[in-house]
């Protein structure tokens, strides 16, 4: 029998190292030139439309590696000059937000990444770098990941990139990425700096590559924006774990909702706070959940979860779902019918067959709470996407009361026999 929650969690959690894209560039676009030092002086080019004659100029220009892990052509920055940016809003090109957004998850969110160039590298037929890994060179410069930006030239096969971590390989094929895009179109990949890499041997043609070493800085500005994302390395295997899990008759029979623990860290105001701008603002993992969901007609709220809610005698019997974060000040006043009135609703933890689970939640399954929500929690609560208040309740002399709580997302999944679950179809 499949646990549909775990292939969900880790379909999440368990990101490759790595996150790549393709970006098509329009013809006119003139910001891909590359001037470099040759033999009789300087020349240029334009990496969008390289010639074969083009590609043989680089390599007469470029040195050898000098080591024994790549059979492969460099060029040092000193050397060269491009107009080329990583960030071209006319034609919605934002690398390093691409990178921003897959890679800075937890408190990294409220960083950012730039980028300096490298190298150039030309590796002809036979080509290749072998698996090596550079992590304490990195480390000494402090770079954060690598960035590999892949151009088009003619009849090129071969080269494909694969990377090592926890005893896995992922391998991706930027000259096979290229051949299926627009023309004028350029391919990159990111991937952290302890990760292991090898260039496999260029079959044919040539394989032109520019390198930048990435680091992570402060943001200027600390307000959540939206980045525009690509496709996620884990995105694949959520949406399939999804949609098996909708499929499956057993999972959820009465439907439900999913409930899912924020990966990252956003500036939230603890004062009545709506959390509804914040869906256009999600990062990474939880702007991929969303928009997976979403895919399959799932409907998704950003929740706050109010949890071991203490209030003298009073304390409240359930774990609450809320759409706002509420004024500690409110909170003096708090019982269930309050949390209630702010268009909330009781959580009941559940597993995929949609059994209760917990003793408590048994306990207080009352007669009476038959708008409880059942939830099947894929991703845990973790420190950062949580928050605490502490209130003085009146009437209870100087004595304080806490009252915790996490932001999620909750996407609704239909019953077996739902319109929602019978139309779901995997594209």
């Amino acid at each position: 029998m499949v646990d549909h929650e775990k292939e969900l969690k880790y379909a999440i959690i368990d990101k490759p190292p790595f996150c790549a894209a393709v970006h098509t560039i329009p013809v006119k676009n003139v910001l891909t030139r590359f001037f470099y030092i040759e033999k009789d002086g300087m020349n240029y080019v334009d990496l969008l439309n390289l010639s074969n004659t083009d590609v043989f100029r680089l390599a007469t220009a470029c040195t050898t590696s000098g080591d024994d892990e790549r059979n492969v052509l460099k060029m040092d920055k000193k050397n060269f000059g491009t107009n080329f940016e990583l960030k071209q809003d006319d034609i919605g090109l934002d690398v390093l937000g691409f990178i921003d957004n897959n890679f800075l998850e937890g408190r990294d969110v409220i960083k950012c990444t730039r980028a300096e160039i490298h190298e150039l590298n030309v590796y002809g037929k036979g080509s290749f770098m072998k698996k090596h890994n550079t992590k304490d060179k990195r480390k000494r410069e402090n770079t954060f990941a690598s960035l590999i930006i892949t151009f088009p030239t003619p009849e090129c096969e071969g080269g494909e990139f694969t990377f090592y971590g926890n005893d896995r390989s992922w391998t991706w094929d930027s000259v096979k990425a290229l051949r299926h895009s627009k023309p004028g179109s350029v391919a990159y990949v990111a991937f952290y700096s302890d990760v292991d890499l090898d260039v496999s041997p260029v079959r044919k043609g040539h394989l032109i590559t520019l390198t930048y070493h990435v680091y992570i800085q402060e943001r200027d500005n600390t307000r959540p924006v939206a980045i525009p994302r690509g496709v996620m390395s884990n995105e694949e295997a959520f949406k399939t774990s999804l949609y098996n899990a909708l499929k499956d008759p057993t999972f959820l029979p009465d439907g439900g909702y999913l409930g899912f623990a924020l990966q990252c860290m956003y500036p939230i105001e603890q004062e009545n706070s709506n959390l509804k701008h914040l869906l256009e603002c999600l990062k990474g993992s939880d702007a991929m959940t969303r928009q997976v969901c979403e895919q399959f007609d799932l409907p998704v709220q950003l929740k706050a979860v109010y949890t071991d809610i203490e209030y003298g005698e009073d304390e409240l019997q359930s774990d609450f779902a809320v759409d706002n974060v509420i004024d500690p000040f409110y909170l003096r006043y708090a019982n269930e019918e309050k949390f209630l009135d702010e268009k909330g609703w009781r959580v009941c933890p559940v597993n995929g067959n949609g059994d209760v689970m917990g003793e408590q939640s048994v306990a207080n399954n009352r007669p009476e709470d038959n708008f409880r929500a059942p939830v099947v929690w894929i991703t845990k609560k973790k420190e950062f996407s949580m928050f605490k208040s502490m209130h003085h309740a009146e009437g209870w002399g100087d004595e304080l009361y806490t009252v915790e709580g996490f932001i999620c997302l909750m996407a609704k999944v239909g019953c077996n026999d739902s319109m929602q679950r019978a139309s779901v179809s995997f594209s």
